[in-house]
Parts: structure tokens; C-alpha cells; sequence
């Protein structure tokens, strides 16, 4: 889904055990919105290892690579995917197939 806060909270209420999945395209995007064109390229082709990698392990330290090559040059970029990680990578946490 993805982050309207009266979705979620919905979500939530009726599927207290369920994990909730950010939606990873729109993310992309909000981060997209926040990079200058000159580096939105590289950022999101970097940014993308992060939702490709083969584990839960692997895709933090993918974000962890990410945030500190980015961090310094579009913090606002690092910060849209910091705030709802834990939301993009609930895919992990399901058999792949």
C-alpha cells in the first residue's frame, strides 16, 4: 500500500497481526521528487539494490551502503526510505516463489 495514514491505520485495525507492505514503485518515486536530476539516475539504480537483494540481511546492508554514498548529497532522499524501511522490506520475511 501505500502511506496514507488513514489506509494504514485502517489496515491495521482490521489485521492486527498482519505485516504491512509499503508499496516500493511509489516510494521510488517520492524519493525521486527529492533528488536533482543530475544524480537521479545513479541514486535510484543504487537505491533499487536495496528492494533486489536476495535476504533481509543483504537489503539492510544494501540501505546501509546507500545512506552513507547519499546521505551528504540528498538527505531528504535517504530520509523518505529511512522513515518506512522497516515497511518496504516486510516482502522479505515471505517464502520467495
Amino acid at each position: 500500500m501505500d502511506g496514507l495514514p488513514g489506509l494504514m491505520d485502517a489496515f491495521s485495525s482490521a489485521f492486527p497481526k498482519a505485516r504491512i507492505q509499503r508499496c516500493i514503485v511509489h516510494k521510488l518515486r517520492n524519493v525521486a521528487v527529492k533528488l536533482p536530476r543530475s544524480i537521479r539516475k545513479d541514486c535510484l539504480n543504487h537505491c533499487k539494490r536495496i528492494f533486489n537483494a536476495g535476504s533481509l540481511e543483504e537489503a539492510q546492508r544494501s540501505f546501509e551502503a546507500w545512506k552513507e554514498k547519499w546521505y551528504s548529497i540528498a538527505p531528504g532522499a535517504v530520509e523518505c526510505v529511512e522513515k518506512d524501511l522497516e515497511f518496504l522490506l516486510n516482502f522479505y520475511h515471505h517464502p520467495k516463489g
